[in-house]
């Protein structure tokens, strides 16, 4: 039983890191449509960042 509950809670928290992710890319393509450069160059660098960690957490 507590072997299943581990197991539940590693991959729910791979799933709530994947959601994240794709969130983090739903809000690039976001800012993508909405043109005003200066923010999006802030933004993009956050998400990248982001993204980046993620990844890494996915992967452990």
């Amino acid at each position: 039983m507590l072997l299943i509950l581990q197991f539940l809670r590693r991959h729910l928290h791979q799933l709530q890191l994947l959601m994240f992710h794709l969130l983090l890319q739903m809000f690039h393509h976001h800012l993508l449509l909405h043109n005003n450069l200066n923010q999006i160059e802030c933004h993009l660098h956050l998400i990248d960042q982001l993204q980046f960690e993620v990844y890494h957490l996915l992967l452990n």
